[in-house]
């Protein structure tokens, strides 16, 4: 897999993570979950956009890997009492491997039908556990009370996690992976006949995407320490991602950590006002949609195209008046 990543996007990796680990010793307790809450979000939709963004395929299943992922980590801690890294690893692992397999059953279909079949899985899988007492039914799961986490290493693993999807995005949006990808999503017939396998290649991207996703899941019944169905499984996880990654760019490398950043800080600016919440949200993705459908990543370009535009027109002006 060749890989053309610059220099710069690895420095600014670097500075990330530098700002990640050195960030939990100058905030307080409820900044940690401040910024855990952005670090999942920003992970999530990441998550979504190998899948969504740069594969082209609008799922609309993922909230299954997230639910599956916090269900796997909490029998697995509450059960066995297995070592936390090891139950968060398996549960990213266990929806690999459904990602995988849910890919090679639906990725044939076409457009609305591969979405709504993968919404109708996840709910399926919800389903699934509210009628299994063994998992808690519709009471859910509670976790030991004294496992070894805190909000600062929730802060940094989660942290961690958001960062390394990014980095899995930039690397694979430049690898010829990646480059295979685009041109499945742009046109699959022309990518096939040119000896790519496209079946492969969108298994292979479901499986990391919700591998990724399942990871986040498992954490987040670590920071809860209770699983439910309703709200592990819940629509609104798919959803906020969609909206996250549409808002900040699809198919970016940054764009849904920029979208995730607005639209969590509008969730905690207008966290009483639920319905303006919504109502704000909604208009921003609307407007987005109508005047700038590459995002935030695509305005911020734009700015910046015709700021340096006018500087030239500015200076050539200024060098024309010198002259005469």
């Amino acid at each position: 897999m060749n890989l053309h990543v610059s220099g710069k996007y690895w420095a600014l990796v670097l500075g990330l993570a530098i700002v990640i680990v050195a960030a939990p010793f100058a905030l307080p307790d409820y900044e940690l979950v401040l910024g855990f809450g952005f670090f999942i979000a920003a992970g999530l939709a990441v998550s979504w956009n190998l899948v969504g963004g740069i594969a082209g395929q609008f799922a609309l299943g993922h909230s299954m890997y997230v639910g599956v992922g916090a269900y796997c980590v909490a029998i697995l801690v509450s059960d066995s009492r297995v070592p936390l890294p090891l139950a968060v690893l398996v549960s990213g692992a266990l929806c690999a491997a459904i990602a995988a397999a849910s890919a090679a059953l639906f990725l044939r279909m076409r457009g609305a039908y591969f979405s709504v079949a993968t919404m109708g899985l996840s709910l399926a899988c919800m389903a699934a556990v509210v009628i299994s007492p063994s998992l808690g039914a519709t009471a859910g799961i509670i976790l030991p009370g004294d496992l070894p986490v805190d909000d600062r290493i929730l802060f940094w693993v989660a942290g961690a996690l958001a960062l390394g999807a990014i980095v899995a995005t930039l690397i694979i949006s430049r690898s010829t992976f990646g480059l295979s990808l685009m041109a499945v999503r742009d046109d699959e017939l022309a990518a096939a006949e040119s000896g790519v396998n496209p079946l492969f290649l969108k298994c292979l991207i479901m499986a990391i995407s919700g591998g990724a996703t399942g990871l986040f899941g498992g954490i987040i019944a670590l920071q809860k320490l209770t699983v439910e169905p309703y709200s592990a499984f819940s629509l609104t996880w798919a959803i906020q991602m969609i909206i996250m990654s549409v808002i900040g760019g699809l198919g970016t490398v940054w764009g849904p950590v920029a979208g995730a950043a607005l639209v969590y800080s509008l969730q905690q600016a207008l966290d009483e006002l639920a319905v303006w919440n919504m109502l704000v949200t909604a208009v921003i993705l609307i407007l987005i949609i109508r005047l700038a459908p590459g995002g935030l990543v695509e305005l911020a370009e734009s700015v910046v195209t015709r700021l340096g535009q006018w500087s030239r027109r500015d200076k050539s002006a200024q060098d024309l008046a010198k002259g005469t």
